[in-house]
């Protein structure tokens, strides 16, 4: 009886869809965003890789290149832990570093991320920018969209 139900309870984790895999492999987008600070408006460019892992949750590696209005480029590069909580909707925490050229900061931040089709995606982040030697935070805000390859 106990190997009837192992079987059944195998199978049926092997035929139960992981949320998860819609959001894995690698991927590449465009956003634009704003601060809340002091930057001011931005435009930019982000590539990653998301790994799957114990069904529903993610973990991956990004980058990204944005430039403001004010003509700074600016580029970070974060880990990332998500949980999809659909095939088509996964919400994401990020920690990494950045810099501007002149300065060199800590990224956190967070967002969602929603599967349009197959590869193509939205995504929406506030993310929260400091400098390891303290100063004045820059908090902005990103939608974009992007593909999945």
């Amino acid at each position: 009886m106990k190997s009837v139900l192992l079987a059944s309870g195998l199978t049926l984790a092997a035929i139960a869809p992981a949320e998860a895999q819609g959001f894995e492999g690698a991927y590449a987008g465009i956003y634009a965003g704003t601060s809340f600070s002091f930057v001011g408006w931005m435009g930019g460019v982000q590539a990653g890789y998301n790994f799957a892992f114990a069904g529903d949750a993610i973990a991956g590696v990004e980058g990204d290149v944005f430039v403001t209005n004010g003509g700074q480029v600016w580029g970070t590069a974060a880990g990332r832990l998500g949980y999809a909580l659909s095939p088509e909707m996964m919400l994401f925490a990020t920690l990494g570093a950045g810099t501007n050229g002149a300065n060199t900061y800590y990224q956190i931040g967070g967002g969602g991320e929603f599967n349009v089709t197959d590869q193509v995606y939205l995504r929406a982040d506030l993310d929260r920018l400091r400098q390891f030697s303290g100063g004045v935070p820059i908090y902005y805000g990103k939608i974009g969209a992007g593909y999945r390859f």
